[in-house]
């Protein structure tokens, strides 16, 4: 009588399993198997029929189909290794000393002979510079460190 019992258990999950089976059409979504699992155990013989679960198959992207399995991250080892930032500085109005270059002028004699005469001589001069921001280099170390990549 079990065994009659189990054996139309079984043909009844076998004919509604393809029904069981949900899946999405529409691109980029994950299809899922739902189902039921019967477990008989008949003295020291143990069947078992599955059919699914509910657990991602597969989903479709573009033309093709991709697996939707679970792939852990991978611990990297990262070195250590200088890293210049730049920080925006506020620099102080200030004066400047500037060298100005001699002048020189072109001029002509009576036969048309081109030749040079000093104008002016160079000289220093002071420049006054206002405040303004200036973008700064900073260095800094960044200690090695574990990272997860996929």
């Amino acid at each position: 009588m079990k065994i009659q019992k189990l054996a139309l258990l079984t043909a009844l999950i076998i004919g509604i399993a393809p029904l069981a089976n949900a899946q999405r059409s529409s691109r980029g979504t994950t299809s899922y198997r739902s189902g039921v699992t019967v477990q008989a155990n008949l003295g020291r013989v143990g069947i078992r029929l599955g059919f699914g679960g509910r657990s991602p198959i597969s989903y479709r992207t573009s033309s093709r189909y991709v697996s939707n399995t679970y792939c852990p991250p991978t611990r990297v080892w990262v070195e250590g290794h200088y890293r210049t930032d730049y920080r925006k500085v506020l620099v102080k109005a200030c004066q400047e000393n500037r060298w100005v270059s001699a002048r020189y002028e072109t001029r002509y004699d009576e036969c048309g002979k081109a030749y040079s005469v000093l104008v002016q001589d160079g000289y220093w001069t002071l420049v006054n510079i206002p405040a303004h921001y200036e973008n700064r280099p900073v260095k800094s170390w960044v200690p090695g460190r574990f990272e997860y990549r996929r």
